[in-house]
């Protein structure tokens, strides 16, 4: 896919040791753009993005974590983590920098986790995605997730919305 910035070819790869200021500046932009995508309650501080990358590393060397992520030169600019919570159900995060979106960059990310993912012995994967969010449940409808249940409150901070849980055999 080339790109406007490097005029070449995105790279897609796994997290690795080596991205913590990449992976950093990318989760503050993602903030300041959609603040309800993280688990953060005001802009995340050095230290919270330490433990956040710590955890990341930590997971995916016992294999119970595939994190993509997907570079414009330098920049970082979209990430697909599938976590594994239970013995073969994984739960899917993909953030993507705004003027990424809607050019298949979260798709290129999903199919190549959800691969990754079989590899660790997900085979059913699930999403909550913001009640009202057409564009995120149209996402996952195409790629043949299905809408579990009603929406689910869920308060943070000051915000409050409805989650939906989508879920997908793989």
């Amino acid at each position: 896919m080339p790109t406007k910035r490097t005029g070449g070819k995105m790279r897609t790869r796994v997290l690795r040791d080596g991205d913590f200021a990449s992976l950093a500046e990318f989760v503050k932009d993602i903030y300041k753009d959609i603040p309800e995508s993280m688990w953060f309650e005001a802009p995340p501080a050095e230290p919270e993005l330490r433990s956040l990358f710590d955890a990341k590393m930590d997971a995916m060397s016992r294999s119970t974590v595939v994190d993509l992520v997907t570079f414009d030169g330098k920049d970082m600019v979209g990430e697909c983590e599938i976590v594994k919570t239970a013995r073969s159900l994984g739960y899917i995060g993909i953030l993507v920098k705004k003027e990424y979106r809607r050019k298949g960059l979260a798709s290129k990310l999903l199919d190549s986790a959800i691969g990754m993912a079989k590899g660790i012995g997900i085979d059913t994967v699930q999403a909550e995605v913001a009640d009202g969010n057409e564009a995120a449940m149209e996402f996952f409808i195409k790629h043949g997730f299905r809408q579990r249940g009603g929406a689910r409150p869920l308060k943070m901070g000051r915000q409050e919305f409805g989650l939906l849980l989508m879920e997908k055999k793989v």
